[in-house]
């Protein structure tokens, strides 16, 4: 299977809440996650960001946008849509719809994420959810 197949896979289960466990099958034991404060290296750490981000937005799901592919690495742009639930960065359910642009670079070794790069439109997400500051800079 190829590294785009792989990761298309592991986004429909992203989406899928029936099938959430298996989208950390993309990720090495030794995943390293860059752009995601407090994330620390481990798939353990990676399940537990995701985990809590499913719980605050349990209908999240990633579109693709755009892709580009370069040797072991995949770039895409993306939209992440949901609706907040859920506790979020202390913040509690608002109901609230988000639809936020970002970017991500996967980097595969042996059909595995072994390291990730992402930024996401945090200023959109949090007006979007009704904030007028961004959580821990007031």
């Amino acid at each position: 299977m190829s590294n785009r197949e792989i990761l298309f896979r592991a986004l429909e289960c992203f989406g899928d809440p029936a099938r959430r466990g298996n989208y950390f099958d993309l990720y090495s034991e030794h995943i390293e996650l860059h752009g995601y404060a407090g994330v620390g290296p481990g798939l353990a750490n990676v399940k537990a960001y995701y985990e809590a981000f499913w719980s605050a937005f349990p209908d999240a799901n990633v579109k693709v946008e755009d892709l580009l592919e370069e040797g072991n690495k995949i770039s895409l742009r993306f939209l992440l849509t949901g609706t907040h639930r859920g506790q979020f960065l202390n913040l509690p359910p608002t109901g609230r719809s988000i639809s936020v642009p970002g970017m991500t670079i996967v980097q595969f070794q042996n059909g595995k994420c072994v390291e990730r790069w992402s930024i996401a439109d945090s200023v959109l997400l949090f007006t979007q959810l009704g904030l007028s500051t961004i959580p821990g800079t007031a």
